[in-house]
């Protein structure tokens, strides 16, 4: 496993001179501690080699890696390490991973669906004997490379990919590993797999092209003549398309009436800004609906939108209306890329909701050359007023 070479040849600095090479962290060379002109100096010597050793055997990184870059000395890991003792780190390498990947998801801070999709992964490779209540930390690179092979083979770059990411997170947040700790890095080193086709975006990007979606997408003639069209689904894109939600939000009903405001409170998990309130341009009674009677839709009229694309949407018409960026984020439920955005963000006011969702009101009425009166702002747009031109 190990190939010892020990240089006797001279002294540095009155010591003894170690020069190891292990399987975990390649060559250890460094000045053991140990006189020259010491009694037992050999024996010490010798008995640091077979820490190192049984350190390497056991695949203990973290260890040999602090030996390696010279964080410890070498007689205080002797005396611990002849002890018992793990005081010289704290290694999570040797620990239990399901037991220690539990703990991370507890304390994460994550979202409740987020820790559940950590646990569902985690408990998918315990289903099949990919990780056992014996498999520590330090095995997490054989096992991504294990699940890569098969993932691969069985077409699951999404899962697999998924799953890399998050046992990458939990080695970098809970075990606080450096982007040099041997695990880490090999880790790393096993690449993800290529997504066979991802799908480009394709959000409406002006009031005409609107238009002509939602007079077709109920419609009972043509390619959609053999299509249920009792669901009103030109209403679901245009609340879609001015409050963008995110599909688990609409899909599940996740919204409210604010009763600060009298806006739309979108109760969103995702992230800690998704909960938040948007302009009332269009109301829709929040209930559960069915995700794939529109996709089905969609996809039967041969449009290139998808439901996700009517969050999008809403981006692009307040880019349109010249809303300022810093509100575009908050009503799209994003979080600050950098300080300065974090100084600009705001939580809108009753007021400040009020002017977008006239100045919403006055592009669409401008749209379809219709100028909106101050006295006719207050009224709820619906699909048949909206598509009166």
């Amino acid at each position: 496993l190990m190939v010892f070479r020990q240089s006797f040849k001279g002294v540095h600095f009155g010591t003894i001179r170690l020069d190891i090479r292990t399987k975990c962290v390649g060559r250890i060379q460094k000045s053991t501690g140990i006189g020259v002109k010491i009694p037992n100096s050999t024996r010490l010597f010798n008995q640091i080699k077979e820490m190192i050793k049984e350190l390497d055997v056991s695949r203990d990184y973290d260890k040999l890696l602090l030996i390696k870059t010279g964080k410890v000395k070498l007689l205080d890991c002797l005396k611990d390490f002849q002890l018992g003792r793990q005081s010289f780190i704290s290694s999570y390498s040797n620990h239990p991973l399901l037991d220690e990947f539990n703990r991370y998801i507890k304390v994460s801070g994550l979202s409740e669906k987020t820790k559940s999709s950590y646990e569902q992964s985690v408990k998918h490779l315990a289903n099949i004997s990919l990780i056992t209540p014996d498999t520590k930390v330090r095995d997490i690179p054989d096992i991504l490379r294990i699940t890569r092979n098969r993932y691969e083979q069985e077409r699951k770059s999404v899962s697999f990919n998924r799953i890399r990411g998050y046992l990458l997170s939990f080695l970098r947040k809970h075990c606080s590993y450096e982007e040099t700790n041997p695990i880490l890095v090999n880790t790393k080193n096993i690449k993800s797999l290529p997504l066979k086709h991802i799908r480009e975006h394709h959000p409406i990007t002006s009031y005409h092209q609107l238009v002509s979606l939602l007079n077709i997408i109920n419609s009972k003639y043509g390619k959609n003549k053999n299509i249920d069209t009792r669901l009103p689904y030109d209403e679901w894109i245009l609340f879609w398309c001015f409050t963008g939600l995110r599909p688990d939000e609409f899909y599940n009903g996740k919204w409210t009436r604010d009763k600060k405001t009298g806006h739309i409170r979108i109760l969103g998990t995702k992230t800690s800004n998704a909960n938040r309130v948007v302009p009332n341009v269009f109301w829709l009674s929040p209930e559960k609906r069915n995700q794939y009677g529109l996709t089905e839709r969609l996809t039967k009229l041969d449009v290139p939108y998808r439901p996700r694309d009517f969050r999008r949407t809403y981006s692009v018409f307040l880019e349109l209306i010249n809303i300022p960026q810093s509100r575009i984020r908050y009503y799209m439920g994003h979080g600050n890329v950098g300080v300065t955005q974090l100084y600009q963000t705001n939580i809108p006011t009753e007021q400040i909701l009020n002017e977008d969702m006239n100045s919403i009101k006055e592009w669409i009425g401008i749209q379809r050359n219709i100028q909106i009166t101050k006295e006719k702002r207050a009224w709820s747009l619906t699909p048949k007023s909206f598509l009166q031109e």
